[in-house]
């Protein structure tokens, strides 16, 4: 070109290849163009776009759970609901329980699948398990069928709160055993002869003790000697494991003190009732 002539370019647009973090798209020349004075050189310039990749979340059938565009090196995110899986014809469930590989910075499309953790079928039915300590006087009635046997089982249904009847000549204490090893004191309702005590839902065998209030030795009577365990137990010089400090604790308050004791000996004298949990 003869001097002072403004070079121009002719050619097809500049391109420079794209690679997995940008694509380039051709923005001018360096140095800006201007008229000839000598030889000189115009060098492409491009500017960089940060890529975009389709990551998707599907469950484990198929079905897509969310798709969007995601930019390189950014971490995927799932803002879905939870996935889910139906349970299959024999009852077993499922729960979701991740993805089928770890969520990584973003490099290329891609898909993430809901991956299931299987539970077997809970059983329709759970045993109910009591033991009577009253010898045979009280009557427990679970559902219709009333036994008095030390050692008795009921059928019930899984998952379903149960109502136990519980009739005797004297006031009884129901507890349920719970994980540490301890009893839970149920409170009764009133219903005929008897008292009503509701049992939580379960997916597992329960089991109940039934026996009288300030029966600390079990044996099936309150007399003087169960008062006397109460009270050694209270100061300290005989200790009662779990079962029988449940049936000890007299007033149902949750602690073995003197004043139950106290009212079991005189329940024996016949100068005191005991009454039941309501």
């Amino acid at each position: 070109l003869e001097a002072g002539a403004l070079p121009a370019y002719d050619g097809a647009t500049p391109t420079k290849a794209h690679d997995a973090k940008y694509t380039y798209t051709f923005k001018g020349w360096t140095p800006a163009i201007t008229s000839v004075t000598g030889a000189a050189t115009y060098t492409a310039e491009f500017e960089q776009t940060v890529n975009q990749y389709t990551v998707k979340f599907v469950n484990a059938d198929g079905t897509e759970l969310q798709s969007g565009k995601v930019a390189y090196g950014a971490m995927p995110v799932y803002n879905g609901a939870t996935p889910t899986k139906a349970a299959d014809t024999d009852g077993t469930t499922y729960s979701f329980k991740g993805w089928d590989k770890a969520l990584a910075a973003v490099t290329g499309d891609a898909t993430y699948t809901a991956m299931f953790e299987s539970h077997a079928p809970v059983a329709n039915t759970v045993k109910l398990n009591v033991t009577n300590y009253t010898k045979n006087s009280a009557t427990v009635t679970v559902n219709g069928v009333s036994k008095t046997d030390q050692e008795a089982s009921f059928d019930v249904n899984a998952n379903a709160s149960v109502t136990m009847t519980v009739s005797a000549d004297k006031a009884c204490a129901v507890g349920l055993l719970q994980e540490d090893g301890s009893y839970l004191r149920l409170k009764g309702v009133k219903s005929g002869s008897g008292y009503s005590f509701t049992i939580p839902a379960s997916i597992e065998d329960v089991t109940m003790v039934v026996g009288y209030k300030g029966d600390a030795n079990l044996d099936g009577n309150i007399k003087a000697g169960d008062a006397s365990m109460i009270l050694r137990n209270y100061a300290g010089t005989y200790e009662l494991d779990a079962v029988h400090s449940f049936f000890a604790d007299a007033s149902g308050d949750g602690s073995i003190k003197a004043g139950d004791s106290s009212m079991t000996l005189r329940a024996y004298a016949g100068i005191f009732t005991m009454k039941w949990d309501v």
